[in-house]
């Protein structure tokens, strides 16, 4: 098994047990913000689903700690933080990028969408991302530019 196949079940696996659960909302933009947290593996399950970031965090830990037990070497698992367009207007959203010897892949949790090669479409623009550096934690990288 493979880190893309690695990838491809974890997602799969989400899918059939968590359900999308937004932030607390807040009374305005700078409340929302300050209630959007990055959940770990462990809340998101206790809660039973996040949201676009929780799913991501779920996936990128699990499927780290998965291809980790298969005692392959790892991957680069990272969160992508960008716009995706939804109904005509521009939203921020997350997903996951896997970035393999054989090639760098993205994959969306929160929509259930499997991994696809390193080529986004024209509805997707990643903005940056963070590697995931083990234990619920993750390091800024460079952006992509916009």
């Amino acid at each position: 098994m493979t880190a893309l196949d690695v990838l491809r079940e974890t997602i799969l696996d989400e899918r059939r047990h968590y359900a999308y659960i937004p932030d607390p909302e807040g009374f305005d933009a700078f409340s929302r913000l300050l209630n959007d947290e990055w959940d770990t593996a462990k809340e998101f399950e206790a809660r039973g689903g996040g949201d676009c970031d929780g799913w991501v965090g779920h996936c990128v830990e699990r499927g780290e700690e998965a291809e980790e037990r298969l005692n392959q070497k790892p991957a680069a698992w990272y969160a992508v933080e960008g716009e995706v367009l939804w109904r005509g207007e521009w939203i921020g959203h997350h997903w996951v990028e896997l970035v393999t010897r054989d090639g760098t892949y993205w994959a969306d949790p929160t929509w259930g969408l499997a991994p696809a090669d390193g080529a986004y479409p024209k509805e997707r623009r990643p903005v940056k991302r963070w590697r995931y550096k083990g234990w619920g934690h993750f390091d800024e990288q460079e952006g992509y530019g916009t």
